[in-house]
């Protein structure tokens, strides 16, 4: 995932291409979201799938409404839809 389409391009060209098939690349523009009085930034377009393992390096932590500066909510958005346990590491 990522919302910069020039770090897309990047990440495509710096990925071996042997390991092209195992990665769905999306590009995405940040939202604002919530839990409770939580309020986070994360990728809008998060593929809706199973996940044994997420890795989080973005997006931008300053939301994009107001710049105010959020925490990472991708992988709780990923955690809210799960029915198992899943790993993770968040970047930052």
């Amino acid at each position: 995932m990522e919302e910069i389409e020039k770090y897309l391009n990047m990440s495509i060209e710096l990925l071996p291409k042997k390991l092209h098939k195992y990665v769905n690349y999306v590009l995405s523009p940040r939202i604002d979201d919530y839990y409770e009085i939580f309020r986070g930034g994360r990728y809008r377009d998060i593929p809706d799938i199973e996940y044994d393992f997420v890795f989080v390096d973005g997006p931008e932590h300053h939301s994009p409404v107001d710049k105010q500066f959020c925490f990472d909510f991708d992988f709780i958005h990923v955690l809210k839809k799960s029915k198992k346990p899943i790993s993770g590491i968040i970047d930052y």
